[in-house]
């Protein structure tokens, strides 16, 4: 499969996936996978590749937490963070807030 469709078909997934999610939790999901794939469109080999296999481990992630009614979401220990996880983590919490703060969701 070339690299552009296997990009199509995880971002597919991931919408898919979203579908299921609580209203607040899909907006402010699907905003961000979106910003997400926007901004790694050009990225080298190695990023882009990792890049995949993080998302592909978001979808089983996901998916298992759906399939079998677990509570959403995992604890973090944000000391065992990168300084970049910190800041994306920072702006989906500020990403949530707003949407707190903003009209309700369509």
């Amino acid at each position: 499969m070339s690299h552009s469709r296997q990009v199509v078909v995880l971002y597919r997934r991931i919408l898919e996936l979203h579908r299921h999610l609580p209203a607040k939790a899909r907006d402010v999901g699907n905003s961000y996978v979106k910003e997400e794939f926007r901004l790694h469109k050009d990225a080298d080999t190695l990023m882009r590749n990792r890049f995949l296999m993080e998302w592909e481990q978001y979808v089983m992630s996901l998916r298992e937490q759906l399939s079998e009614g677990n509570r959403l979401g995992a604890d973090v220990n944000e000391a065992s963070l990168s300084s970049e996880q910190r800041e994306q983590l920072q702006s989906l919490q500020q990403e949530i807030n707003r949407t707190d703060d903003g009209p309700p969701s369509r």
